[in-house]
């Protein structure tokens, strides 16, 4: 019954494009290299800014799509790094 409210709720609307996205093949990539950029992000120096952070997971994951023949949106990136590291916090 949860799934069925959340799926007329006004938060599918919203969140169901950025869904989408990631059922794809390409998607999938970014996620993954998402997750491996937080995670070397996460790792850097004590001391090391967020945006020097944030930088640096971009950088990352761009490279490591760019390596595996992907071409992805910066947003679509930074949308990944972000629900990434969101991820990261809640563990």
């Amino acid at each position: 019954m949860q799934k069925i409210k959340f799926i007329l709720s006004w938060l599918w609307t919203f969140l169901s494009p950025f869904i989408k996205i990631f059922l794809t093949e390409l998607g999938r990539a970014v996620a993954e290299a998402a997750i491996a950029a937080v995670a070397i992000a996460a790792n850097m120096p004590e001391g090391t800014t967020n945006e020097k952070r944030r930088k640096a997971a971009y950088s990352y994951a761009k490279r490591a799509l760019e390596d595996g023949g992907y071409e992805a949106r910066d947003s679509m990136i930074y949308a990944a790094i972000e629900v990434a590291l969101q991820a990261l916090k809640t563990k």
